[in-house]
């Protein structure tokens, strides 16, 4: 009897790779999702740090503090009798930003001149949602109703 040598793969064998290949693929693209998720609702707990740090500094200073938004910056501003003046590092992040105020879709600014969001000595806030976005997609947001309820999702 005479043997044939083998050749190539079989096509069972062939949807067998490409089973495992997706099911790789997939778990990865998964996981960065989740990572990226992640990131967001940290951030957004970071806004919340902040603006808290804000009010608590406004009312025991009796001063005007606000919240510059930036691509990819957020950072508490305080006021000095004339001029708005930065206020500490504040917090950087990778992910798209979208501010919005009164129903509107503000753009953000390159530089802050002043902030968008003012945090009064009396313990105020405006009313904002802020976004964390990645291609489109909301990761987690920061919203203010303007009174008490300061909260983050995801």
């Amino acid at each position: 009897m005479i043997r044939r040598a083998e050749q190539g793969f079989t096509l069972l064998e062939l949807l067998l790779v490409l089973v495992v290949i997706g099911s790789v693929l997939g778990m990865v693209g998964l996981n960065t999702l989740q990572d990226e998720s992640r990131e967001a609702r940290q951030q957004a707990r970071g806004v919340v740090d902040l603006m808290f740090l804000g009010r608590q500094s406004a009312v025991l200073e009796g001063r005007e503090y606000g919240l510059c938004i930036l691509q990819g910056r957020i950072r508490l501003m305080r006021w000095q009798g004339v001029t708005w003046q930065p206020h500490g590092q504040g917090l950087f992040t990778d992910l798209d930003l979208q501010l919005q105020m009164d129903g509107r879709r503000l753009r953000l600014p390159e530089h802050c001149v002043e902030p968008q969001v003012l945090i009064s000595s009396s313990d105020e806030v405006a009313a904002f949602t802020l976004q964390f976005e990645r291609k489109g997609q909301r990761l987690a947001s920061v919203v203010s109703d303007g009174l008490d309820d300061l909260h983050s999702d995801g």
